[in-house]
């Protein structure tokens, strides 16, 4: 959504307007990557009181509008508060996203008078629908990196396989980390992972063997550069870990292995259990 100079039947507090004296409504932008999602942090500035005193009784609220051109994505969201943080899926947009701001109608506001009003407008008052635009920004363009952080990069260096074992173990020694399950375990992996448990599986399987090899990651010490030249699945880990803003070393410093192998793996536990949950409402509605 493209703010436009249109010509409004009321005040508009926008920097292409002179309805209001002394009185700014301007927005702050910035992006970062965040394993799969970008988060948008999107910070308000109002230097006029009477809105502000609007925007805190609830009767009007902050709305930033996002858009990609290329994908199609749409979608607003709304806060009172100054600042609002916004994660969208690497998937769903690509190379710029259009971002625009207002301040509009959270419900029908009535006698709408600002000491701060142009003297054009000095002695009259508005009434406002709930959607009305009261203030606007500006629409920005805002660059992204054009490939997202796919977490499927990750269980690409991970193979599962079937081994004599009586319980599950895992080898890092060669380019993929090696998953090696019991026959029987193997067999039920093999199945269920083509089934609507993927999740699910994820958190079983691969979650807990990323944690390990992460806490193997966290622990070396001269041999790291070893593991740098020859380790194909430790340049993905580690490539991964650093388009989010973090290093190998912020492994057990800033989060512990197991957050670090929820958050590349997409919160696997979350969705999980949504999926074993929906399974069972599924069922429970089948018998009613």
């Amino acid at each position: 959504m493209q703010v436009k100079n249109n010509l409004y039947p009321y005040p508009l507090l926008a920097s292409f307007k002179d309805d209001y004296v002394d009185s700014q409504f301007d927005v702050n932008y910035s992006v970062k990557n965040e394993f799969t999602k970008f988060v948008l942090k999107v910070e308000f500035s109002l230097t006029e009181g009477y809105i502000q005193s609007l925007i805190d009784s609830g009767d009007l609220t902050y709305l930033v509008h996002v858009e990609c051109p290329i994908t199609a994505y749409r979608k607003a969201f709304t806060t009172k508060e100054s600042t609002l943080t916004i994660p969208i899926n690497g998937n769903e947009v690509r190379n710029t996203i259009q971002v625009a701001s207002f301040i509009t109608a959270n419900s029908n506001v009535k006698n709408f008078a600002s000491p701060n009003f142009n003297s054009l407008y000095e002695g009259y008052s508005f009434d406002f629908k709930k959607g009305e635009i009261i203030a606007a920004s500006n629409h920005q363009n805002i660059e992204i990196v054009s490939e997202y952080i796919d977490y499927q990069s990750v269980p690409s260096i991970i193979t599962v396989v079937s081994a004599k074992l009586k319980i599950m173990d895992v080898v890092t020694d060669g380019s993929k980390i090696v998953i090696r399950l019991p026959e029987k375990i193997f067999n039920m992996y093999n199945t269920l992972a083509k089934t609507q448990y993927q999740s699910t599986i994820i958190s079983a399987i691969i979650l807990p063997a990323l944690v390990e090899v992460l806490n193997e990651i966290s622990y070396l010490g001269e041999e790291r550069e070893f593991y740098e030249e020859n380790r194909p699945w430790f340049q993905v880990i580690k490539k991964v870990l650093e388009k989010s803003g973090y290093s190998i070393d912020d492994i057990g410093e800033k989060y512990s292995a197991l957050v670090f192998a929820q958050m590349i793996l997409q919160n696997p536990v979350n969705k999980g259990l949504e999926e074993i949950t929906s399974e069972i409402e599924r069922e429970e509605t089948d018998e009613a």
